[in-house]
């Protein structure tokens, strides 16, 4: 396997699991997201990321896009093998972001999940 692949074991599919993390776990803010991370309840060292996006945020086309840019800072970031869920939601309040600030603001999120738990 690639290193930086996005595999199915990385995903958060179902709809409990996003609840759980929304109830259970702790928050992390930017200007543009709300990050929300607990320790995963599976026995597996690597983490799984579910990504929440709303359709008032854009059209499919901006959407997508944006779920391609958060999936690839996770994949090539070495947060993937912390053993943590992690749900990634764009804030309502976001109509008019910049996908290259989205992309620095994610890196920032994970990188204070990583001094935390590290």
């Amino acid at each position: 396997m690639n290193k930086f692949s996005y595999q199915n074991d990385h995903r958060l599919k179902n709809k409990k699991d996003f609840s759980y993390l929304r109830m259970n776990s702790k928050r992390l803010t930017s200007q543009d997201l709300v990050l929300f991370y607990c320790p995963t309840r599976l026995d597996q060292s690597s983490s799984r990321l579910g990504i929440s996006v709303t359709k008032k945020s854009g059209n499919a086309v901006k959407r997508n896009y944006l779920k391609r840019v958060i999936r690839n800072n996770f994949r090539t970031s070495d947060f993937k093998n912390m053993g943590c869920d992690i749900l990634v939601c764009l804030k309502s309040s976001s109509k008019n972001f910049n996908f290259d600030s989205i992309d620095s603001q994610l890196s920032k999120l994970f990188q204070k999940i990583e001094d935390k738990n590290g």
